[in-house]
């Protein structure tokens, strides 16, 4: 059975997440563990992650997410924005890895030039490097999140994330990869079989966490619209194959749709009617 959540919110404090938990009947769930849109907040005390900590444990959480700032550009080009997101970046770790979670998820950012997707990378596996180097972690692991591929972005295709988790990976840390299906079809993927036998061939274990989408752009827009399951544009039987999968069984699933709560637990009921 795989574990299925959402993107939580933590306004108001990390306790505020336990009762959205149990609304949703959540297996699993994404957190920011700061404010996405500012590079320093303010500490956590030690009294809300042992609150926040029980609470994960009470309730048998095995998995769960943090998402990293949308600040965060390593790929870019301009040496004081990658420098000031390295930064923010082992902050990030720190603190993710201080509430037990089990994976920092990231968008690599863009370079914001054309025709330097090579440089991006090399900036993103150089970036990466260097934080997990400066930061001594018990629990999280990066995953490098695939993206629609607007604006220069990088990581629009499996291979420019293999690229990233390879040499990452001759750095000596242990790093893996975030499936969005809604940026995957996006970027042009065909959603079906073999598109998921393509990511396993690519990544296997590697592949430490879904965000399950429906798209409302068409394949191959390259822009970044998420829709709630069944009323977007990806095919319903390839969220049904991926559910199902027994090469994904202990992988959380996250939604990100839109709507809130309500529209959170009408596409969780839609998804586990899914599951066989």
């Amino acid at each position: 059975m795989p574990f299925l959540g959402a993107h939580l919110s933590i306004k108001g404090g990390l306790h505020n997440v336990e009762k959205q938990c149990d609304y949703l009947g959540c297996d699993t769930f994404q957190i920011f563990a700061k404010n996405q849109l500012r590079w320093e907040s303010r500490p956590l005390n030690p009294k809300e992650i042992s609150t926040f900590k029980e609470f994960v444990q009470t309730k048998n959480i095995e998995k769960f997410v943090v998402h990293a700032s949308y600040l965060l550009n390593l790929a870019s080009i301009n040496s004081d924005i990658r420098e000031k997101s390295i930064k923010s970046l082992k902050e990030e770790l720190k603190r993710a890895d201080d509430i037990g979670a089990s994976y920092l998820v990231l968008h690599p950012g863009s370079p914001k030039r054309k025709n330097s997707t090579k440089d991006g990378i090399k900036n993103v596996i150089d970036a990466l490097c260097k934080a997990q180097n400066a930061v001594h972690l018990e629990n999280v692991k990066i995953a490098v999140e695939n993206t629609a591929g607007g604006g220069n972005l990088v990581g629009r295709n499996l291979h420019e994330l293999l690229s990233i988790v390879e040499g990452v990976e001759k750095c000596g840390f242990e790093i893996g990869v975030c499936i969005d299906t809604a940026h995957a079809f996006e970027s042009g993927y065909t959603l079906d079989a073999r598109f998921i036998d393509e990511m396993h061939t690519l990544f296997k274990s590697r592949i430490f966490v879904f965000h399950i989408n429906d798209s409302l752009t068409e394949k191959g827009s390259k822009r970044d619209r998420h829709a709630n399951i069944g009323d977007g544009l990806i095919p319903t039987e390839f969220f049904k194959l991926l559910l199902n999968d027994k090469r994904f069984q202990k992988v959380p699933f996250i939604l990100e749709t839109p709507g809130g709560l309500e529209k959170f637990k009408k596409d969780l009921k839609t998804l586990r009617s899914m599951i066989l």
